[in-house]
């Protein structure tokens, strides 16, 4: 009896660190799509592999569309359709929108905003 526990413990051990590794490779957030404006602004998308982005801009205002959730980022506010908008910095370089779960988040130059 205790050599099958310890074979169930040995298999255990064996599968479970490449499953756990799989679903944080799905569920995590990483870069999916960038685009630039005309002012040289970078706007990076972070979101898991499971979530679907649309990215269109028009050199001066980026749509991201998240399913059923839609954002306008452009050189200053990002706005969250039926959320809210958020002023940004005047001279800004790169922008991080990141979405988990029903939240969308903006990141500007490394430092959060509310």
């Amino acid at each position: 009896m205790m050599r099958f526990r310890l074979r169930t413990l040995l298999i255990l051990m064996a599968i479970l660190p490449p499953l756990i590794a799989a679903v944080w490779f799905v569920f995590s957030a990483r870069p999916i799509g960038y685009t630039t404006l005309s002012g040289g602004q970078r706007i990076v998308i972070r979101t898991s592999l499971l979530n679907g982005v649309g990215i269109t801009d028009n050199g001066t205002c980026a749509t991201l569309n998240f399913g059923k959730q839609t954002a306008y980022l452009d050189a200053n506010q990002f706005e969250v359709i039926g959320g809210r908008t958020v002023q940004l910095p005047a001279s800004w370089k790169t922008a991080e929108v990141i979405k988990s779960g029903s939240d969308v988040r903006i990141v500007i130059d490394g430092t959060p905003l509310k």
